[in-house]
C-alpha cells in the first residue's frame, strides 16, 4: 500500500481530524504529527486551544500530560529489563517486592509480573482513591503498595482483564528496584533519549512556556478547566516533535523481546 505524503493532501485532513479529535472526544486541543516510514517528519498541525481562556493554539512543541498513555512506557521499561535479564515475566510479585501482601492467597503468592502488566490481577480499580477534583493526586509515592493490600479481588487471578491504575504504580516500584534508579530516570535513559524524544519528559514540571491545560467536558459538552495535573516522576508529558538525528527506530528498542499475552486457562 502506498503511503500518501503530499503535504496538501495531509493538510486537507485537518477538518476531519479537528472534528474527530476535538468535537467528538470533547478535547480542547490537539497536536498532530504524521511521519513516513523512514521516520521523516512530513506534516505537523495544531487544532483547538491549549489554553481556552487565553485563546492559545497548540503546535508541535506543545507539551501534553499523557495520563494513562504513560502505561505504555512502563510496559516497555519492564520489557527492556526482561531483555536485560534482570526480570522475567513469570517472576512472582511477592518475590520481587517483599512489601507486597494481599489477603487473597492466589494474588499474594501467585500473581506475576505479567499479570500486573496485562491488567489481569483481578483487583478492583478503586480510582476514587487515586484522584481528587480530576487532577489532584491523593496518594504519595510510597502509599500505593500498602493500598493494594486492601483492594479486594473482583475477578479470579488471570481470568479476566480488569483495568487497574494501582498495578502500574506497583510496576514502577519493580522498575526502580530492578534498575537501581527511579522510574523516570530509567524511562528517560532507555526510551526517550534513544528515540530522540527531546520534548518528552518525566519531570514533575516541564518548561512553562508551551503546555496544554487540562479540560474535562461536562454533560452539556462545555469544557471545565481542571488546571495542570500534579504528578510525580511516574507519568509522561510529551509533544509530537522528535529529533530524527542519532535516534533509534522504535522496533530496535525491544529487538528479541516480544511476548503474547493471554488470560490464564
Amino acid at each position: 500500500m502506498k503511503v500518501v505524503t503530499d503535504s496538501s493532501m495531509l493538510e486537507a485532513l485537518g477538518p476531519p481530524i479537528a472534528e474527530i479529535l476535538l468535537h467528538v472526544s470533547g478535547a480542547a486541543g490537539a497536536s498532530v504529527g504524521i511521519f513516513d516510514g523512514r521516520t521523516h517528519q512530513t506534516h505537523l498541525a495544531g487544532f483547538g486551544s491549549r489554553d481556552v481562556a487565553a485563546g492559545l493554539v497548540p503546535d508541535q512543541h506543545t507539551v501534553y500530560h499523557l495520563a494513562s498513555l504513560s502505561k505504555s512506557f512502563t510496559a516497555t521499561a519492564i520489557a527492556l529489563l526482561v531483555a536485560d535479564g534482570k526480570l522475567s515475566f513469570e517472576d512472582r510479585m511477592c518475590d520481587l517486592l517483599p512489601g507486597f501482601h494481599h489477603p487473597d492467597e492466589a494474588i499474594n503468592s501467585h500473581s506475576t509480573l505479567l499479570d500486573f502488566v496485562s491488567h489481569r490481577t483481578g483487583l478492583a480499580s478503586k480510582n476514587a482513591l487515586w484522584q481528587q477534583n480530576g487532577h489532584e493526586l491523593l496518594l504519595g509515592e510510597n502509599d500505593t503498595l500498602p493500598m493494594v493490600t486492601y483492594q479486594e479481588a473482583v475477578q479470579p487471578l488471570g481470568k479476566r482483564w480488569t483495568y487497574n491504575n494501582f498495578g502500574y504504580d506497583v510496576l514502577a516500584n519493580v522498575i526502580s528496584q530492578a534498575s537501581a534508579s527511579s522510574w523516570g530516570a530509567f524511562v528517560t535513559s532507555r526510551i526517550l533519549q534513544p528515540l530522540g524524544l527531546q520534548e518528552t519528559t518525566t519531570a514533575l514540571r516541564p518548561p512553562e512556556e508551551n503546555w496544554a491545560r487540562g479540560y474535562m467536558p461536562g454533560p452539556d459538552g462545555e469544557l471545565a478547566d481542571v488546571g495542570r495535573p500534579v504528578i510525580a516522576a511516574g507519568s509522561v508529558q510529551a509533544s509530537c516533535k522528535w529529533r530524527q538525528e542519532h535516534s533509534q527506530r522504535p522496533s530496535h528498542l525491544l529487538q528479541g523481546c516480544s511476548r503474547r499475552v493471554a488470560l490464564r486457562d
